[in-house]
């Protein structure tokens, strides 16, 4: 008995072992556009929902992929973004809102592989904190533009840590010691960004990034 048991734990070893020399691991760099807006419900008011426009915004980081065989891989992240939304009411008012964003995704890919090129579905969680963030426009004729930081989140109900989902296709093509990559993502929120009780905020967004990922092993 304990002769197959110590047989059975080898051949588990072994496997584990064989696994991990397939799995390839991948770090790089990545940098784009990003265009966020928010989507916001007004509960106090029979569920009134307004979209905001859109505002321009960018994002940079580093991706690490842990492939496992041609077609799987397993992508976590750190970015920095640069996101926010506009929104306008009757009149001449109108507020834009920009954060500044440490984000940490973990992605599922999923594609097609060939020796010229991947094509891959990319989903996953998402992670956000909020570090700090700046709002300008002019209500009621006067212009500001003011800075959001440490305390200033908690007065105006705004929750820093965030969830997202995400959801896109990545085209690499392989270069050298590793691959170029071209990623496209569409960004939607999870939980209320709003702290306060009669208003639900919901971001949104779409990316679009090329970066660099340097690979250990065979492509």
């Amino acid at each position: 008995m304990k002769l197959r048991f110590n047989l059975i734990a080898a051949l588990a070893f072994v496997a584990a072992g064989t696994h991990v020399a397939q799995a390839q691991i991948g770090i790089g760099i990545q940098g784009g556009v990003l265009s966020s807006k928010a989507k916001i419900e007004n509960t106090s008011n029979n569920g009134d929902n307004t979209v905001s426009d859109a505002v321009t915004g960018y994002l940079v980081g580093v991706p690490i992929e842990i492939s496992v065989g041609k077609a799987f891989a397993i992508q976590p992240e750190v970015n920095y973004l640069r996101r926010g939304y506009n929104s306008a009411s009757a009149g001449n008012n109108r507020v834009e809102t920009f954060y500044n964003v440490l984000e940490i995704p973990v992605l599922a890919k999923l594609g097609y592989v060939s020796d010229k090129f991947t094509l891959a579905g990319v989903f996953g969680p998402s992670f956000q904190y909020t570090m700090s963030g700046t709002t300008k426009g002019t209500l009621l004729g006067v212009d500001f533009n003011e800075k959001i930081k440490g305390s200033d989140f908690d007065s105006r109900d705004i929750n820093r840590s965030n969830f997202f989902g995400l959801a896109g296709v990545q085209l690499g093509v392989p270069i050298g010691v590793g691959k170029f990559v071209v990623d496209g993502r569409y960004r939607f929120q999870l939980n209320n960004e709003n702290n306060g009780n009669d208003i639900n905020v919901r971001g949104r967004g779409l990316s679009a990034t090329a970066g660099l990922i340097f690979t250990l092993g065979d492509y």
